[in-house]
């Protein structure tokens, strides 16, 4: 303040990490452990001079930071998409989803589910982080589902979604399962 600095300067504090403290009671405690909200959602705040405060209440991501930077502050006018995965703070932008990693696994988050790949295989749970019932990658079912509503299928011969990830090994494997012998595939 003395120096009048704060007009001129961006201040941007971040951390890489939350903490979890078993609150969930699914037995993930510190960090690198799970891929909860309690370990994901970490603090940003940005003072940025002739920006008036706010508070942002939507999903965004570091990935942000570096093409706020280029684009608000040395004016880069080339789109994010060309340097970045992120897009500026101020864009209004939300992530859909996230490809967040780990020290041995990486995991794809979305509002609804978080999809993580292990070494081993995979697995799927929901936004409280408990295992989800169905443990069928997320774009098989959809598609799944989607190729059951146009097409009228043989009720006598449905597939439950639950057998379909059984002994699947390679990408399409559960698709071309389910459309075997014109079965009709429902969840639980």
């Amino acid at each position: 303040e003395r120096r009048k600095l704060l007009d001129r300067t961006i201040v941007i504090v971040t951390s890489d990490h939350g903490i979890e403290f078993d609150e969930n009671r699914l037995g993930f405690k510190g960090h690198g452990t799970a891929y909860s909200q309690e370990q994901m959602r970490t603090p940003l705040v940005v003072r940025w001079p002739g920006r008036p405060p706010q508070h942002v209440a939507r999903r965004t991501s570091h990935n942000d930071i570096a093409p706020t930077l280029l684009t608000e502050l040395f004016g880069c006018e080339n789109p994010p998409s060309d340097y970045a995965s992120g897009s500026s703070l101020f864009s209004g932008a939300e992530w859909s989803w996230l490809v967040v990693a780990s020290y041995r696994e990486f995991a794809v988050v979305e509002p609804e589910r978080v999809t993580v790949v292990l070494p081993a295989g995979f697995e799927v749970r929901g936004p409280d982080y408990r295992l989800l019932p169905t443990q069928v990658p997320p774009r098989d079912v959809e598609e799944i589902r989607d190729r059951v509503e146009r097409e009228e299928r043989n009720p006598q011969g449905q597939v439950d979604l639950r057998q379909l990830d059984r002994g699947a090994r390679e990408p399409g494997e559960l698709r071309r399962r389910g459309a075997e012998g014109g079965r009709r595939c429902v969840g639980r």
